[in-house]
């Protein structure tokens, strides 16, 4: 798999609509390149949009404590009862809707859009998160929504948990990796390479 257009529109830091554009000079022809900025400029942000994308989950939220049900049961509107953990924690402060958008390109020369989007209620709740995924090419597939999940896996290859902890390190994660079991760690390397050790 590899990443060829990533797009954010009001989440976190990131305000209004952001692109970056890996077919595009000058990342075009940088093999490798560095994400890096002061802290609450974006970088994390970068990196939880393509999971929202592919698998409508954030790396910051991995491991988060849920909100006490007690502290939950303070609110008296369901609709505003947001776990610690819920991705749509991400919508900017203020900001209505906001979504990211992930265009991948796989091996075997098929390319896919994967979206995820969150809007405003006329309440001032937030809807449900929704997903896309579509192929663009060569053919063109718009993708079930209920069905994404599982074609995702099938498309990349991982799971979230896999892609999480191997494909997309979050700060701090790479020490967890390193410190899994060496028999976890076998098995992610396998798949992620295509090999048997």
């Amino acid at each position: 798999m590899k990443i060829d257009k990533i797009t954010i529109y009001n989440l976190n830091s990131l305000e209004d609509e952001q692109t970056i554009d890996f077919s595009q000079e000058p990342l075009r022809s940088s093999g490798l390149f560095a994400i890096t900025g002061d802290t609450g400029s974006g970088k994390s942000t970068l990196l939880d949009a393509i999971c929202l994308a592919l698998y409508g989950k954030a790396p910051r939220f991995d491991g988060a404590q849920k909100v006490e049900s007690a502290k939950l049961q303070m609110i008296e509107d369901e609709d505003m009862r947001l776990q610690a953990s819920d991705p749509r924690n991400m919508l900017r402060r203020g900001k209505k809707e906001g979504h990211a958008i992930v265009e991948f390109s796989t091996v075997d020369g098929k390319r896919y859009e994967a979206g995820w989007y969150l809007r405003k209620k006329r309440t001032g709740t937030l809807d449900k998160a929704s997903r896309t995924l579509r192929c663009i090419a060569p053919k063109r597939e718009q993708i079930d929504e209920r069905d994404i999940p599982k074609r995702i896996e099938e498309i990349i290859g991982l799971d979230y948990t896999q892609f999480s902890r191997t494909v997309m390190l979050a700060q701090n994660s790479f020490a967890n990796f390193l410190k899994a079991k060496r028999e976890d760690k076998s098995m992610l390397l396998e798949k992620l390479t295509g090999t048997e050790i």
